[in-house]
């Protein structure tokens, strides 16, 4: 644990976190078509599930677990949470939250793999498909419409 715990790693990581925020930033505040219908449940269920956390959070694990057997589970929900109640209810605190969520997790998962196939020096392997994994649309394109979920179908 202690070699990837350097320095660099460190700031690499907050890179990689920072480009996520600005990324996400300036889409939304440029963003001139909402998704109102199938990509709109998920924000009015993350809002309904935090109103419920913070005044009776044994009624919100009631509804979440009944969740598990709809359409839209909340399960994606669960580690939009922490970053939703840091950043607020809007929009942009929304999407904020699914890219940090699931965007960076995926990046780091990337790079791990890549380790693993390319042979080179396992750092530099790492954190550039960290960060080449930016640059592909279809990472961006779910989260970026409200979907929590990278292996969403797209049409």
């Amino acid at each position: 644990m202690k070699k990837f715990l350097t320095p660099i790693n460190i700031l690499l990581f907050f890179l990689l976190a920072i480009a996520v925020v600005i990324i996400t930033s300036l889409y939304v505040s440029k963003e001139q078509y909402y998704y109102f219908w199938d990509y709109s449940t998920y924000f009015q269920k993350t809002n309904d599930l935090v109103i419920q956390l913070k005044t009776s959070p044994l009624e919100a694990v009631f509804a979440f677990v009944i969740s598990l057997f709809d359409d839209y589970t909340q399960l994606p929900l669960i580690p939009v949470l922490p970053f939703r109640l840091l950043l607020g209810p809007s929009r942009l605190g929304f999407i904020l939250s699914l890219a940090l969520a699931h965007i960076v997790p995926f990046c780091l998962t990337m790079g791990a793999i890549a380790t693993q196939v390319i042979s080179a020096k396992p750092r530099t392997v790492f954190w550039w498909t960290a960060f080449a994994t930016l640059l592909m649309p279809p990472v961006w394109i779910p989260i970026l419409r409200g979907f929590p979920d990278l292996g969403v179908r797209l049409c």
